[in-house]
């Protein structure tokens, strides 16, 4: 049985982040993913090629997200552009996704006040920074499934 895992979703202008949380998850055997990186290749794209690769990506994405060995997903959702607990359109649309699929869902800080009544009533867990509380509940988890 292959071991469940963690998604890791966010802004892509916080990538580096969402992969320092992959190497602290991965230094604990947990096996977790991030999404694709735009990076350099998005400047040399037309607007048309720039969209069927955004399509794309995001679509590979929430497959992830669906996926049955989902642990749950991780929201990297640091201040950006002065707005704390940032979350964006897209890291919204792979929340909602998580919770139709009934994952857990863990935001890295705080409550993002413009989703604020959705991710209270999705039972969204906030980490107020703290990746100890996850990777505790993920080993809780899967040893209690192993038993």
């Amino acid at each position: 049985m292959e071991k469940k895992h963690i998604v890791i979703c966010g802004s892509m202008s916080n990538y580096e982040e969402m992969l320092k949380y992959q190497n602290i998850l991965i230094k604990n055997n947990i096996p977790c993913l991030v999404p694709e990186n735009e990076g350099e290749l998005i400047k040399h794209l037309s607007r048309d090629e720039f969209n069927e690769f955004k399509r794309k990506v995001s679509k590979r994405h929430f497959e992830e997200i669906i996926n049955n060995n989902v642990f749950a997903i991780l929201v990297v959702n640091p201040t950006k552009n002065y707005i704390p607990n940032y979350i964006g359109a897209n890291t919204f649309a792979e929340i909602a996704i998580a919770f139709y699929k009934q994952r857990q869902i863990f935001l890295l800080y705080d409550i993002y006040e413009g989703f604020k009544d959705e991710l209270i009533a999705w039972d969204i867990k906030p980490l107020q920074g703290n990746i100890n509380s996850l990777i505790e509940q993920y080993n809780s988890c899967i040893y209690s499934q192993t038993k």
